[in-house]
Formats: C-alpha cells, structure tokens, sequence
C-alpha cells in the first residue's frame, strides 16, 4: 500500500467515523486531505453520501459532484422504498409471505437518510409464486436479468429499479452447511405486527445472516469498508438486545465465529473514536484492512481466482497442480453447482453430460474474453 493511497484511505476511514457519530472533523485534517482522490476511493467503496455528510460537518466548501451524488442517493433510496411498497401490497394482496433483507433494513440504522447508499433492494419471498412475482414485475416495465438460478432472481428497471428476489438465503452451490441452516429459515421467522404476509428475523438471527452474508462476500471476491461500518452501526443499534451467548453458539455452528470477532473488534475499533490510531490495530487486524480496502463494494476477481486457489492449495506457493485442479473445476463445477444454476440438465442424470457441454459453448461464446482473461490470471500465479 503505497503512502497516497493510505492517507486516502484513512482519510476515508476518519471522515466516516465523524459522520456516523456526528463529530465535526479536525479542520486542519480536512484542509490536508485530497478531495478528489478520496472521491475517487469513496465510490468504490459506496460510500461518497455518507463521507460528504462527514465533510458538510467541517468548515470547508464541499464540491459540486459530493453534494450532487449525496441528493442522487436520497433520491435513490426513496424511490426504492416506494417502489417496494407497491411490490410488498402485491404480496399482500396475493397471500405471499416475504421479508425485506440486508441494506434494506440496516439503512434505517444509521443516523440520517441516504447516508447509506442502495444498489439494490433485497426480498426474501414464498418461491412457490415465483411464476406469479415475475408476471408482476414484467407488467411493470421491469426486464429479468436472472431467474431461477441461484438463491435469487433480478429484475431491472430503469432508471435506477433494481430488485434481487430471494427464493433462499444460501443455495448449496456455496455453502452446504448454511444451505441447510437456513433450508427452512420461515421457522426462524416472526410474523410482523402492522401486516398479513410480512415477517422478520429476531435482532440476533438478522445480526448472523447479515455477517454471514458478509463474509460470503469477504471470502469470495472481497468486501468494501461498508460492510465493517453496518457491522458497527447496528451492533451500536443493538448493543442492549443482542444475545451474545446465542450468537456466538449459532457463528460456531456455521463456521465463521473467529471472522465475526475479528471484524466486530475491528469495526468498533475504527468507527467508535475518530481519532484512533491505525497503528494500534494487530497484524491480523492490519491485513483484514487491507484486504477490504482494496476489495471496494462488490469486490475484485483477482481476489476471487486468489481465494479459490488458496482453497485447493491453504499455505504454501502455488502449484502447477493447483492451477490444474482450479482449470478442472471451472470447466467442470461439482455436481451441486450444476443443480444451483443449470436446474434443467441436472433434474436428469442423463442429461447432466449435456449441461457440461451447454455451460461450456455458452461460456466460451457469450464470455469468452472473461474466461481468457481468467485462465490467464490464474496461470500468472
């Protein structure tokens, strides 16, 4: 991490901390600070709302495209939540059962509006009415970017609509022991007091899924620094409901209860006190922030190729033979996968052959600068 990127950086991490927790920023710091490059960083972080808040605490003159970026996020998340009124009545008025997800709920956590910024509005729904929700949002102008693979399907409309369906949480393809924790997640469900068909997690069960969802993330491709503030946000939010000894029980069982100590510390250490020093943070504390830091929101592919690699192959150089099992497994995922995403070929043993050879052309034809790009990357290694 060069110098200038790390100023940037902690820069992003300060004004942030005083954003969150209403602190006006030290003026000399603000005065020292590269606009346009903590700009520039803050974008890939999703996070330019919430730090031009932080800056409008100072006594400087914040910039033309902060403050137009800042309004396009207000804008943004209110015509979500509009917009998902009318998709929740269709539940209702159908007799669908749903639960709102992720952002979606953690944004009302933070102090004002839009200063956490939506890409997206996440739905977790009855799958049963598939069909019936896609009729819906067809007749509504949307456009279907996915359907039936995965845990979720996505629908577009512009000019800013965008809504992931969740018929899981977790599909087996990821994760088989959280596939099947949350397998029948509806028991784990309250029923919501102001409406027929809507529910919600009790505060623990939101705190594990957010988390995990995080580190899904985190150990795919890589997660930005927004994620280490909803993680403070709503442990601040919580502080006096959470059940600690129930979580921590639930984070063993899933697998992850050393990354959630870790990133929980770290986030309160960053984001509780504005001036805390970097310097003060562990070596493993040190090289969590690094890697988030330069993941941004959604994540990169070297970190992907990197972290599927360092699965086949955990603590040593890479070999020529991990580099031919990772070729082999791209070309030809485990069986799980294929039922996740390719559910027609993988009904019928008979056909699987044909969805290796389908996924292939597809790939190879649609993608295939992608996947040159990849098998490339992978051979640097």
């Amino acid at each position: 991490m060069n110098e200038s990127f790390k100023k940037t950086a902690y820069d992003m991490i300060y004004i942030s901390s005083c954003a969150i927790n209403g602190i006006k920023p030290n003026q000399n710091r603000v005065n020292s600070m590269d606009l346009s490059s903590l700009y520039k960083m803050c974008k890939y972080h999703s996070l330019i709302s919430l730090v031009c808040m932080g800056l409008e605490l100072s006594n400087i003159d914040v910039p033309k495209n902060w403050i137009e970026d800042k309004a396009r996020t207000i804008r943004k998340v209110m015509l979500l939540d509009i917009e998902r009124e009318s998709i929740l009545k269709f539940c209702e008025d159908n007799h669908i059962w749903y639960m709102p997800l992720k952002g979606v709920m953690l944004k009302d956590l933070y102090p004002k509006m839009g200063m956490r910024q939506m890409a997206d509005n996440d739905i977790l729904y009855d799958k049963t009415y598939q069909q019936k929700l896609s009729r819906y949002f067809i007749s509504n102008g949307y456009t279907i970017e996915t359907i039936g693979k995965g845990s979720h399907d996505i629908y577009l409309k512009n000019p800013i609509y965008n809504y992931e369906m969740h018929t899981s949480l977790y599909d087996a393809g990821y994760n088989s022991t959280w596939g099947d924790y949350y397998s029948n997640v509806k028991d784990r469900l309250i029923k919501d007091d102001n409406n027929s068909y809507g529910y919600h997690f009790t505060d623990d069960d939101f705190y594990i899924y957010i988390i995990t969802h995080e580190y899904k993330h985190y150990s795919l491709g890589g997660t930005g620094l927004r994620s280490l503030i909803d993680c403070y946000v709503y442990n601040q939010a919580k502080k006096d409901t959470l059940n600690w000894s129930y979580i921590e029980t639930e984070f063993k069982k899933l697998g992850i209860y050393d990354f959630e100590q870790n990133t929980k510390n770290l986030s309160y250490k960053m984001f509780s006190n504005p001036n805390f020093d970097i310097e003060t943070l562990s070596q493993k504390e040190r090289k969590i922030l690094d890697y988030v830091l330069f993941s941004g929101t959604y994540g990169t592919k070297d970190n992907v190729i990197n972290n599927k690699l360092r699965n086949i192959q955990p603590d040593s150089e890479i070999s020529v033979n991990t580099k031919l099992k990772y070729y082999w497994h791209r070309l030809f995922p485990p069986i799980k996968s294929m039922k996740t995403y390719y559910p027609f070929f993988s009904r019928y043993k008979i056909l699987l052959p044909f969805g290796y050879i389908y996924r292939l052309a597809v790939k190879s034809f649609i993608k295939r600068k992608e996947v040159s790009l990849e098998f490339k990357t992978v051979f640097k290694k």
